[in-house]
């Protein structure tokens, strides 16, 4: 399932005999049909198993959904509550359906109950044009998800579809009874079972759009990233983080701007990345934060204008792959250094760093306007399990704290289990 955010509400098309585009509905939640029962299918597929071109029309057929237990007793392989199996009548859906709608009547309503998944996996000469068992994805299973997802968008009303137009069969599957152009009816059928039944406008009641900065921070930037609850906050407002990772200093900053719309496209609203150490002090005490691809601020800036918010991690150590897992070689030139450690230099060196960074980041909170909500020090440790290893955590925590850092501070270690984490975890983070 997934949702897309359109710039605008779909009008309903009506030709003076069919609706070309029109509205379909979303599911109560958590139906579950308990008997076989009838639905209707449309898709742009191939007419049979071996045709080569798809359909340059809308084809319906009608198939049989089977009982719910009567699915989980005969499905061969995801025996799992979101499937949906049914049996075709005369007719099979077939390759290049994927994805397109199952659709019941509900008065005069079009309700979109699933949508296509595949066939048994042991027809593979046929796909999806199997002679019998079809998988489909039950809609009513993440209408919870959906909901949350549209929470902070107000509903807009859309008045329900009018009952379906008579059709006449053809060869294969049903088609339409008139024939419309492929391009205005396969965006008909994308808006029947993508748009209009999980999408949520672009818009508020005014018409206006709304971003995540309009959002979260109106009525006064009170708060920062909360995690006390099961569920995350953002100033006082629920939030669920849909991030990724886009390091910086791996990519040439004019490819910035074009990843990150690509990440806001794809529907996440956080991106996270490494500070990497080496590639911003590869002389000892001399800094470069601003030459191309190591200029941090721009990068910050290029990530607010996106929409979206930041997960900083500063290390000093990052792993990522990345060479010597972000430490300056410089470091070594002391025969005697320990990484990770309470010695001296080591501490000193990674004080002035930190320093550095955390001056330079400040005016980039969430909670001064700018777009980072939490920030994670040190990677990976595996845990304060020395008097040692506290002093060398106490000095990175002390100097967040004394820079004035004020939003969420995370660790990342690998454990077993949360509980193991728990008891190795610095205080005053989550």
């Amino acid at each position: 399932i997934g949702l897309i955010k359109l710039s605008e509400p779909v009008k309903p098309a009506f030709d003076g005999q069919v609706y070309t585009i029109n509205s379909a509905c979303m599911p109560t939640k958590d139906i579950v049909n308990e008997n076989d029962e009838d639905a209707l299918f449309s898709g742009f597929g191939a007419v049979d198993a071996y045709a080569k071109i798809q359909s340059d029309v809308l084809r319906k057929t009608r198939i049989t959904i089977m009982g719910h237990q009567k699915c989980m007793d005969q499905i061969k392989y995801d025996k799992v509550p979101e499937n949906m199996c049914a049996t075709e009548n005369e007719h099979s859906i077939c390759n290049g359906d994927s994805g397109s709608p199952l659709v019941q009547l509900d008065g005069n309503r079009a309700v979109v109950i699933a949508i296509a998944g595949g066939s048994d996996p042991d027809d593979k000469d046929l796909g999806l044009c199997s002679a019998g068992f079809l998988y489909f994805t039950r809609v009513s299973m993440f209408i919870d998800w959906i909901s949350d997802t549209m929470k902070f968008v107000p509903p807009i009303h859309v008045d329900p579809a009018p009952p379906p137009t008579p059709t006449k069969e053809v060869k294969g599957v049903a088609s339409h009874s008139h024939a419309i152009p492929h391009q205005m009816v396969l965006f008909a059928n994308l808006v029947a079972f993508l748009i209009t039944f999980v999408v949520y406008f672009n818009g508020q009641s005014n018409g206006a759009e709304q971003t995540n900065y309009e959002y979260y921070t109106s009525g006064g930037i009170k708060s920062g990233l909360g995690a006390n609850t099961e569920q995350f906050t953002l100033n006082g407002k629920q939030i669920t983080l849909f991030s990724g990772s886009l390091h910086y200093f791996r990519l040439p900053a004019q490819y910035w701007k074009d990843r990150l719309l690509k990440f806001r496209a794809a529907g996440l609203n956080t991106v996270q990345s490494y500070v990497a150490w080496n590639i911003h002090e590869d002389i000892p005490g001399q800094f470069d934060f601003e030459t191309g691809f190591r200029n941090l601020r721009e990068f910050l800036k290029a990530v607010k204008e996106a929409d979206m918010f930041f997960w900083i991690r500063i290390g000093p150590y990052i792993n990522a792959e990345w060479e010597f897992g972000g430490f300056p070689g410089w470091l070594l030139r002391d025969p005697n250094m320990k990484l990770h450690s309470n010695y001296k230099p080591y501490l000193n060196a990674v004080e002035t760093y930190f320093k550095k960074v955390l001056a330079l980041i400040d005016e980039f909170q969430f909670q001064k306007g700018g777009p980072i909500i939490a920030l994670q020090f040190e990677n990976e440790f595996r845990g304060i399990r020395s008097p040692e290893a506290q002093e060398y955590f106490d000095l990175m925590k002390n100097t967040i704290d004394k820079s004035g850092f004020k939003e969420l501070l995370t660790n990342c270690d690998p454990f077993d289990s949360p509980a193991q984490a728990v008891k190795t975890i610095q205080k005053g983070c989550k």
